[in-house]
């Protein structure tokens, strides 16, 4: 996002995110739990989901993301980089452990253009630490 900003202006970079924000939760189950980690990330929970289901969710909205254009406020049209990293949690770790992992996957991806995937499930007891 800092490039994007940089190059184009914060307000288009509000635009992505916004956009980025639309197709996730269109994308994704109305029980998928979706929040704002940082600057430019984004944390998707998704439960009693199976490996399939998830990669196909989210191969869906980066497929979404990745076809969009944008145009800064000098007309110019450019396209953003989207990314996934993946992870499983797994009973008795951290939030931080699962994130430390999950950016892990995706520092190992860096400079490929295609998301990154790890056989993961997502389990019900992740969303029951984060709610307690």
């Amino acid at each position: 996002m800092k490039l994007i900003n940089d190059q184009y202006g914060d307000l288009i970079g509000d635009e992505v995110l916004k956009y980025c924000a639309q197709m996730l939760r269109s994308g994704l189950r109305q029980e998928d739990l979706i929040g704002r980690w940082s600057n430019e990330k984004f944390v998707v929970v998704m439960y009693g989901t199976g490996i399939q289901g998830v990669s196909q969710r989210l191969s869906d909205v980066l497929t979404q993301l990745r076809r969009k254009s944008f145009q800064s406020e000098q007309e110019k049209v450019f396209e953003a980089n989207f990314y996934v990293g993946l992870s499983e949690y797994h009973v008795g770790e951290t939030f931080q452990d699962l994130y430390d992992r999950t950016k892990q996957i995706l520092r190992d991806s860096a400079g490929t253009t295609a998301h990154s995937w790890n056989r993961t499930i997502h389990s019900p007891r992740l969303y029951q630490k984060c709610s307690d």
